[in-house]
């Protein structure tokens, strides 16, 4: 894999970061493993520098061949410090192209995908625009932005780089679609890779009781702007009315906020758990669930959207309830009969679901069909390999 040449990996996510250490980190460690010579620059945030985290960072990655360039991020005022940080992370990362002699950058999402742009027009290197999703499009969804000046630059913005990138990578093949029908293209070449799972890390336990008892059901993550978790409250409630719910486990760091919504809905406080857990913690709450629900909230760009915890919960064998606006999960959690689709978050849309979820647990089979849905789907090897074909392809 040598051949590759230096690779520049920009991320405007911090590696300190639990999304770093999950959505980042492992792919650039499974990539130098295959001899590809890896300088990662990073933005991270202040709180995050302040600890011992980043010495232990940077031997970790020094151990496994990865160079670490973390550039401190900045907030406010927002479009100003946007501006400063890119500006900052173009002359670095250009001194790392030069010095180097870098051939591929690798921009993981929008506002870095600016660096590799101006570096591509610049200097020449190869660019590979990891889109992630539409994220202009989330934020007006999200309720973030209007559809003014800095939508309409980012959109623009958005086509150039499709226009110009030696390769595009989607998280889903409705994505994918999406790209490859947009006139005015040129036709880029795009990679469907989903957000993979270590799954050595995630494990099923070595057998769940069946019978009429009740269950655990199990949300993993952030809540917010993109998160239905008022529905998910409802879901949990639902369960409860027919007698079958034992708890809710929540492991987010937004503890308010469960509260807070939980207060607004009929599911009593006792079957509810609210907990933080490090990333290191989760595999073991979901050791102890029977399912897991992954609700969002309905909108144009929710087809580009991969929950990497929906890869974390099949590998642990539990089967999934999530919505038919996500991405390919009407395929993957419908199709591979592990789980259950939302068409929406009305009641007897809910109802269907937890019917669908009660049969599904009486199946003997369901743990291991899960996992084997997480390896065929969300495997860290195969996402690691498609990158390496990316690079000996660009190279």
């Amino acid at each position: 894999m040598g051949q590759a040449g230096p690779v520049l990996y920009l991320s405007y996510d911090g590696a300190l970061e639990p999304l770093g250490r999950s959505q980042i980190l492992p792919y650039l460690v499974g990539l130098a493993g295959r001899g590809v010579e890896v300088t990662l620059l990073s933005f991270e945030k202040p709180a995050d520098l302040a600890t011992d985290e980043p010495a232990r960072l940077r031997t970790e990655l020094a151990r496994a061949g990865i160079r670490w360039i973390p550039l401190r991020y900045h907030k406010r005022p927002t479009l100003v410090a946007t501006a400063w940080d890119l500006a900052r992370g173009f002359i670095v990362a250009g001194w790392v192209v030069a010095r180097r002699r870098v051939k591929i950058v690798h921009a993981r999402s929008y506002v870095v995908a600016l660096i590799a742009w101006l570096l591509k027009r610049a200097l020449g290197v190869r660019f590979i625009f990891d889109m992630r999703g539409f994220w202009p499009d989330e934020r007006v969804e999200g309720g973030l932005w209007g559809r003014g000046r800095v939508y309409r630059a980012v959109k623009w913005l958005e086509q150039r780089f499709l226009r110009d990138a030696d390769e595009v990578v989607t998280l889903t093949g409705r994505a994918r679609a999406t790209v490859e029908g947009w006139e005015g293209l040129r036709a880029p070449r795009v990679t469907v890779i989903p957000t993979c799972v270590d799954l050595d890390r995630f494990r099923a336990p070595v057998a769940r009781p069946r019978g009429e008892r009740a269950r655990t059901l199990i949300y993993t993550g952030s809540l917010g702007t993109w998160y239905e978790l008022p529905a998910m409250l409802r879901f949990a409630e639902a369960l409860d009315d027919r007698k079958r719910l034992e708890r809710f486990v929540v492991v987010t760091r937004n503890l308010d906020e469960v509260e807070r919504e939980r207060a607004r809905t009929g599911l009593r406080a006792e079957r509810l758990m609210a907990v933080t857990a490090a990333s290191a913690e989760v595999p073991r709450w979901l050791a102890g669930a029977d399912a897991g629900l992954a609700f969002y909230k309905p909108g144009w760009a929710r087809q580009a959207t991969c929950p990497t915890k929906v890869g974390e919960y099949l590998a642990t064998g539990l089967p999934v309830v999530v919505n038919e606006a996500v991405g390919d999960m009407a395929e993957v959690i419908g199709g591979g009969g592990v789980g259950a689709v939302l068409s929406d978050f009305s009641d007897a849309a809910l109802a269907c679901a937890l019917d669908t979820l009660e049969q599904l647990w009486e199946d003997a089979t369901l743990p291991a069909r899960c996992r084997r849905v997480a390896e065929t789907h969300f495997s860290l090897d195969h996402g690691v390999d498609r990158y390496a074909a990316i690079y000996r392809r660009l190279a």
